[in-house]
């Protein structure tokens, strides 16, 4: 899904861009270690239904169970990101879609995702992460 509605002139706008298009890649591969390494360790990740993932150890293991179930792709469309100094925040939708790995019907939903990044030893980490689904 591209990200055409933002303007990526500004290099940090640039880079923020770059982690959600890497991220749906990551994700698609399975990779958990990349996938997590864009959390800050401060990060909080709430998403509907579930309580909040504290840290980058409870986002982790979120991850792991679900990467262990299902072969996961995520489409993500960022509309829009603001840069504060070395924090920065996002909107985007995104897509989601589940295949089971022990076999059985693909589940799919889409929502939006807001977050607030950090710049941390020069590269942007996921601080909050507000998940809500269109469904």
């Amino acid at each position: 899904m591209p990200s055409n509605d933002v303007d990526e002139s500004s290099p940090d706008v640039r880079a923020i861009v770059q982690i959600a298009r890497d991220f749906s890649t990551l994700v698609a591969e399975g990779n958990l270690e990349r996938v997590v390494g864009y959390y800050s360790p401060d990060v909080v990740y709430m998403s509907p239904g579930v309580p909040d993932a504290i840290g980058r150890d409870a986002v982790a293991k979120n991850w792991q169970a679900l990467l262990s179930s299902y072969s996961v792709r995520v489409k993500v469309r960022v509309v829009e990101v603001k840069i504060l100094g070395d924090y920065a925040y996002d909107r985007a939708s995104f897509m989601l879609t589940l295949t089971p790995k022990s076999g059985g019907k693909k589940q799919q939903t889409g929502g939006r995702v807001f977050e607030v990044l950090r710049k941390e030893q020069g590269k942007w980490k996921s601080l909050r992460v507000m998940v809500n689904s269109d469904k």
